[in-house]
């Protein structure tokens, strides 16, 4: 069975249905198995992101370490070819500048001195242009470094992002399946208790109307009618409980009837399979109408204390007629001594 399908057959009050026939907890266990393998694999596919994930990081990491390190070098290659070239030419202008000027000189000795001035700059400036071409190559070595680590760190911005999209969908499976297996653990709470009920009415014959302890506060039989308006005679047990507090179907069966009277209150009885009629007395709301059929532990209604009541409370009841009549004390087929 798809989940879809369980999903749709699990209806609210703890009656669990599929085209009428009950789902077992054994069967949602399946689809619990199922989600937990899945699970497992969505994890384990999770963590392995997360490293290839971390991985990556560590690569862009490094890689633009290395790609500002040789940015750094090669803006300082730059800045000292540049600086290199601004002094030879500098010095070029020195150069021809004395060179023009020293025709003019007549003195043998401020001639000599000038000219060997001249011949050290030349000198200078051979020197300084000697140097320069070392430059040149180590410039294009820095960019080609550049332009590759930037190349790898973009690649792997790239897959790192790939990643990243990856893990956001794996991690929603991930939140979708944990989502799912509380949904199913729900379920198959709700389908032990069905069961638990199922089992009890085999048991017994009838289940339990409330799902809270059953306490009797009035037991079947012979009493004085505390607001002197009944006989003496008490149809059924009146049990415990609060106000709005969810009634429970004691048996599958048809609703034969159900209404507003002034003593029971508002009252549901259900035809079932086995000879006998269950009642319910003193509703505050009645969940269902007339004909419809119910399953053991389906919400048919909620306590209250209308009718002829002294407080909150169920009066159920066990006859072999819906006319009123041929009660039996239904404590022996709740398992209450």
């Amino acid at each position: 069975m798809k989940y879809k399908q369980l999903l749709a057959s699990l209806l609210i009050g703890g009656a669990i249905l599929t085209a009428g026939v009950n789902v077992h907890a054994s069967s949602i266990d399946d689809q619990i198995k199922q989600n937990q393998t899945q699970l497992t694999q969505v994890k384990q596919q999770e963590q392995s992101l997360t490293a290839q994930l971390q991985a990556v990081m560590n690569k862009i990491t490094e890689n633009k370490t290395k790609e500002e390190n040789f940015s750094k070098a090669l803006l300082k290659e730059k800045l000292d070819y540049q600086a290199l070239k601004d002094r030879i030419s500098a010095l070029t202008k020195r150069y021809e500048k004395k060179k023009q000027s020293i025709e003019a000189i007549s003195n043998p000795t401020t001639y000599l001195a000038e000219t060997n001035k001249i011949i050290d700059l030349k000198d200078q400036i051979n020197n300084l242009k000697a140097i320069l071409p070392k430059y040149e190559p180590q410039i294009a070595s820095f960019e080609v470094s550049v332009a590759y680590y930037q190349q790898q760190r973009l690649a792997s911005e790239n897959q790192r992002n790939q990643l990243a999209t990856q893990l956001q969908q794996v991690s929603q499976q991930d939140a979708s399946l944990q989502s799912t297996l509380q949904k199913l653990d729900q379920q198959k709470a709700e389908a032990e208790k069905q069961q638990a009920k199922q089992a009890q009415t085999q048991a017994t014959g009838f289940a339990s109307p409330l799902a809270t302890n059953l306490v009797v506060s009035s037991g079947f039989g012979q009493r004085e009618d505390p607001n002197g308006v009944s006989g003496t005679q008490h149809d059924g047990i009146d049990l415990v409980g609060q106000l709005d507090q969810s009634v429970f179907a004691a048996r599958d069966g048809k609703v034969v009837m159900t209404g507003t009277d002034k003593s029971a209150g508002n009252y549901i009885i259900i035809q079932h399979d086995n000879g006998f009629y269950s009642y319910y007395l003193h509703l505050n709301h009645i969940l269902v109408k007339t004909n419809d059929s119910v399953l053991v532990g389906q919400e048919i209604g909620k306590m209250g204390t209308t009718g002829n009541s002294t407080g909150v409370h169920l009066h159920f009841g066990l006859a072999h007629t819906a006319n009123w009549k041929e009660f039996v004390d239904p404590a022996p087929y709740l398992k209450i001594s």
